[in-house]
């Protein structure tokens, strides 16, 4: 009997006591744990992001250093380039200015490409493009009168181009035209 007592008693510590136990030991102490916890976690957080921000500074800084490489390598072809747009920008600001002011004391009659300077056939030619009424023109027929025009006239018609219809085959002559040999 005194055994079964015992097994009773074990059987109660097991099942009601030590779970009614640990349950206290748990409202007791849970805040100090999860706070344990939460500190710790937030550390670990907060030394990844530091070892994060450390790795995309120094990808940063190498990719600025790359950056001034490359600017200063090619600093003559990127002033070149630079150049060459603001003149081609200069071209066609200064095409669709006279092509706004149509009185003739401001926009005087621009010589046509593939004419002489004798009169004949002379006019206004479109926007100050060099090409007689080129608005009008289909493609086919600019692209055959693009090989007269000079380097600056071939750059304002591409901006010209470029802003209005941006036709693939005109485009595509004066790159041709104007890519060095």
């Amino acid at each position: 009997m005194a055994d079964d007592r015992d097994a009773t008693e074990r059987a109660l510590e097991f099942l009601v006591y030590a779970p009614v136990g640990f349950a206290l030991y748990l409202r007791d102490n849970a805040p100090m744990f999860l706070r344990m916890f939460a500190t710790r976690g937030r550390g670990e957080v907060d030394q990844r992001r530091h070892t994060v921000g450390d790795q995309v500074e120094d990808s940063l800084d190498q990719a600025r250093a790359l950056v001034d490489q490359v600017a200063v390598g090619n600093g003559a072809q990127l002033l070149t380039l630079v150049n060459d747009g603001l003149e081609a920008l200069r071209t066609g600001a200064e095409a669709a200015l006279r092509a706004t002011r149509r009185d003739p004391e401001h926009a005087p009659d621009a010589p046509v490409a593939g004419r002489d300077d004798a009169g004949e056939g002379s006019g206004l030619a479109s926007a100050g493009l060099g090409i007689r009424d080129y608005d009008a023109l289909s493609a086919s027929e600019i692209v055959d009168r693009l090989e007269a025009c000079s380097a600056t006239q071939l750059e304002a018609i591409r901006a010209h181009e470029r802003a209005g219809r941006a036709r693939s085959t005109v485009l595509g002559k004066i790159d041709q035209l104007t890519r060095p040999q």
